[in-house]
């Protein structure tokens, strides 16, 4: 027995018309996964940055708090413990500016939050009564859902890709 794909094919507008419950069920299908897909993407991204972001900033407050007590009392630490605090303190400091943790925590955050204003736009429709009775006004309120997904996505852009 062959099973059915559930995606459907292009549709001739013969079909469109006459199976719009098939063709709002696709829609239904795609726009959850591809919410679904963006918003943890974003939300991981987020997490990683979070993570990232509080150890070295606070490593380099700490750091230089030390430094800044040896450099008023001398005896407060030996010159080799200095040294190498003062060397770990910049090195911190410039991956810290290179990768700039905290502004990506904020680029990928922003990002999130719209791509869940999308899901709630989807749910409004999802969630609403007589989807069924007119399914072809589901259905474009759908396209125009996902015209608004595919221009988030474009706006994106590759400074917003995290590797």
């Amino acid at each position: 027995m062959e099973k059915k794909s559930p995606l459907p094919t292009k549709m001739t507008e013969e079909e469109y018309i006459s199976q719009p419950k098939h063709h709002l069920e696709f829609l239904e299908s795609k726009i959850d996964n591809d919410l679904g897909y963006y918003f943890w993407k974003k939300y991981i991204a987020s997490a990683f940055w979070a993570q990232l972001s509080t150890p070295l900033n606070l490593a380099i407050t700490m750091l230089t708090a030390i430094t800044t007590a040896q450099s008023t009392s001398s005896g407060f630490l030996s010159r080799e413990a200095y040294r190498d605090i003062s060397i770990t303190t910049l090195l911190i400091t410039v991956i810290n500016t290179f990768f700039n943790p905290l502004t990506q925590l904020n680029k990928n955050i922003e990002v999130m939050r719209s791509w869940n204003s999308l899901g709630t736009a989807y749910e409004e429709i999802y969630y609403d009564i007589g989807k069924y009775e007119n399914p072809l006004e589901f259905i474009e309120r759908y396209k125009v859902l996902q015209k608004e997904i595919n221009e988030l996505r474009e706006t994106e852009g590759p400074e917003s890709i995290n590797f």
